[in-house]
């Protein structure tokens, strides 16, 4: 005890005090060091440019532009996601708000439109209306829940059903968990009885005189990488670029980029907690894809009606 000051001096971390004890503690106290763990994993940079792509924000809700080769959120192997960054670059800023949360995912090689939540009654809302969509889709009946998802792809190859070629069509075939050491983590084409449900609906937007073709895709359910599976597996398209799913590039794309061609393209679904109002959200084609339709004729996709 310091009798001139009445203060007393810790000299153990284990040592007990009582309940009022005044302590003293030294003027200069070296900073603890911040374990790499919790180190922001992003910089400032990443933060502004990620800022650059919001497409729309309320209090409710967050959409953004995913760019391509960035991972929704965290895991094994992964050093920066769009869910670390989402909470950088949009802080809570209203009572009742959180950091953005997932309602759905996009791979990391897909691009485009990516919707989350900044409020649980939000998160809530939104995750039971894509639920309400897959099962409406399962009983074949997805219009009579009002979400729409398209996206648009680059494939290999004009898509085939049993044998034949078609220009439109509904993909109804289940997936389920790949098995082997090499398909860790991929999915597959389930036989009929297994598996879990997944519907797709495709239409041949354009073709090139290559073969290369531009499908416009709409998943009606959320299975992991159903539409790369269904595009593969199903129609015989692999899209382009595809490093799990797809083959050995074509000649005929020699000279495109190696980059994933599949872009979420456009949501349209209510909003979670306006009534009565409509969230409709537009991403432009990545650098990478724009190049590839301006080289195959397809500049003027902009002017395509959604």
């Amino acid at each position: 005890m310091d009798d001139r000051e009445g203060l007393r001096r810790v000299s153990s971390p284990r040592e007990v005090l009582e309940q009022g004890t005044r302590l003293a503690v030294p003027r200069s106290v070296a900073p603890v060091p911040v374990s790499e763990d919790v180190r922001p994993k992003f910089s400032d940079r990443d933060v502004r440019l990620l800022s650059k792509r919001l497409l729309y924000m309320d209090n409710h809700v967050l959409v953004l532009d995913k760019p391509p080769g960035l991972a929704t959120q965290g895991g094994t192997g992964v050093k920066l996601s769009l869910v670390e960054l989402a909470g950088a670059a949009f802080p809570p800023s209203a009572p009742g708000q959180g950091p953005p949360r997932l309602v759905h995912r996009l791979d990391k090689e897909t691009s485009g439109v990516m919707v989350m939540a900044r409020s649980s009654p939000a998160a809530a809302a939104l995750g039971a209306l894509l639920r309400d969509k897959s099962h409406a889709a399962v009983a074949g009946t997805p219009d009579v829940v009002p979400v729409l998802k398209r996206y648009w792809a680059l494939v290999q190859r004009p898509p085939q059903l049993h044998g034949a070629l078609v220009q439109t069509g509904v993909v109804a075939m289940p997936l389920a968990p790949a098995t082997g050491r090499d398909r860790q983590g991929g999915v597959c084409v389930a036989p009929r009885g297994a598996g879990n449900p997944a519907v797709s609906t495709f239409r041949v937007v354009a073709s090139s005189l290559c073969g290369l073709t531009w499908l416009e895709l709409e998943p009606l359910t959320g299975r992991k990488h159903q539409l790369r599976v269904h595009c593969a597996g199903v129609l015989s398209s692999p899209i382009l670029g595809d490093p799990r799913y797809g083959t050995a590039c074509p000649p005929s794309a020699a000279h495109l980029s190696p980059l994933l061609h599949l872009h979420a393209r456009l949501v349209v679904m209510p909003h979670p907690i306006i009534e009565g109002e409509e969230l409709r959200a537009v991403a432009e084609l990545p650098a990478h894809m724009a190049q590839t339709w301006r080289t195959l004729g397809w500049g003027d996709h902009h002017q395509l009606h959604e």
